[in-house]
């Protein structure tokens, strides 16, 4: 196996984003996110390979530091018949070779990590490509570190023999070219992340799992099976490519309509994820058929609002319950005029504070958002749990709930269901 990239010199100049102050010390820095292709190079009888990330230096450099790997994943997993779905075929939109990828070792974090596996009855040498994006994080007393890919590959059952760790340092450096993440944005068109309908690609778990919890609502509810039209309401584009992953399951594998309420924070989706793609890559064709609305907008007494069979936050809460003021009183507010008894509220939350990648994430645990959403709003939370879609019982990457109102304190003094 053979490993290439368009890494460019070491060290990798980084120039830095946001600092971490606590009582005037600098604590640390976070580094702009740096994104960079790598080629894996699968030799005849390789048929299997695993890419782990590590970071090296210092304990705080490990421990906010992040990295994850994207490739071109497919919406729906293998149907072979004799595995529980717990592959999804991979490639790009332009390549012919296919492989597939193990989703519960998909990763994204201080140790990020995928799985991959070749066709069956493929034993030609062959290339995968996929991309790697690091979220750096400096020390205040030293500006370099190191991160070092890992990887194993296997033939037939048998583990081949230890390769080569690959090494990529960085040096925060304040004189350094502004990357301001563009290069993401070329990695989700080179993925296929982009198509709105018909064949398409997933880069993260999140995408999956956001996906895959609406289809089994739609297929495991009586109700919802009966009507001929959904409407839904999605909280932040989330860069459009959640939207999209959502739009192209629903449209192969429902015949029903989607109405499709986006609500945007014109602060920060405007700018971050409506504007670069708003004609290149427009939504107008997708099944979800959906309209950009802000959040001020629809949380005006006076706007009429269609009764939502679905409201979706996907990596949304920790940002939600972390900003001004405002912003967490608008969200209470979309939520208590948007969830109503027969509305299935979808949230999909990081693991942890180091499976956000692409974005800094606010400090928040599982407990804070469970807090929130069952003592504040009284809602009532449900793991989802995978049955015939995503064949996993949890996910390593991602907190899937299925929160529902509950129902009040009856005047005959009966319990709260």
């Amino acid at each position: 196996m053979r490993l290439t990239s368009n890494w460019g010199s070491n060290p990798r100049s980084v120039l830095g984003e946001k600092k971490e102050e606590y009582r005037g010390k600098l604590i640390g820095t976070w580094g702009e996110l740096v994104s960079l292709s790598i080629t894996i190079g699968l030799e005849k009888g390789e048929d299997e390979v695993q890419l782990r990330t590590f970071f090296e230096g210092d304990e705080n450099w490990k421990t906010y530091s992040t990295a994850c790997f994207w490739i071109g994943v497919h919406d729906a997993p293998n149907d072979n018949g004799y595995e529980n779905g717990q592959w999804f075929p991979t490639a790009d939109l332009h390549d012919t070779f296919q492989t597939d990828l193990d989703i519960a070792r998909w990763r994204a974090g201080n140790k990020a990590m995928v799985h991959l596996r070749r066709e069956e009855d493929d034993e030609d040498e062959r290339e995968i490509k996929l991309s790697l994006h690091v979220r750096p994080y400096f020390g205040p007393d030293s500006h370099d570190f190191r991160l070092s890919i890992r990887f194993d590959t296997w033939e037939g059952a048998s583990k081949t023999p230890q390769h080569e760790d690959v090494v990529f340092e960085f040096r925060l450096d304040e004189t350094a070219a502004e990357e301001g993440g563009a290069m993401k944005y070329e990695f989700l068109k080179e993925h296929g992340a982009f198509n709105t309908n018909g064949q398409g690609n997933c880069v993260h778990p999140k995408q999956l799992f956001t996906s895959h919890a609406v289809l089994q609502i739609l297929e495991e509810t009586p109700e919802l099976r009966e009507k001929e039209e959904i409407n839904i309401c999605y909280i932040g584009p989330d860069s459009t490519e959640n939207l999209r992953s959502l739009g192209r399951l629903l449209g192969n594998r429902s015949n029903k309509e989607f109405r499709t309420i986006v609500a945007c924070f014109d602060e920060w989706d405007q700018t971050t994820a409506i504007g670069p793609f708003s004609e290149e890559f427009s939504l107008d064709d997708s099944p979800l058929n959906p309209t950009m609305e802000s959040i001020d907008e629809l949380i005006d007494p006076k706007k009429i609002l269609p009764k939502m069979d679905f409201v979706i936050a996907t990596y949304v809460t920790p940002w939600s319950l972390t900003g001004r003021p405002g912003h967490v009183e608008n969200y209470r507010k979309l939520l208590k005029k948007t969830v109503t008894k027969e509305t299935n509220f979808i949230t999909v939350e990081p693991k942890e504070t180091a499976s956000c990648v692409i974005e800094i994430a606010p400090e928040i645990d599982g407990y804070e958002a469970e807090e929130y959403y069952t003592t504040v709003l009284k809602f009532r939370g449900t793991p989802m749990i995978w049955r015939n879609t995503v064949g996993l019982d949890k996910s390593n990457q991602c907190e899937v709930m299925n929160w529902r109102l509950r129902k009040r304190l009856q005047n005959n003094g009966g319990a709260t269901s």
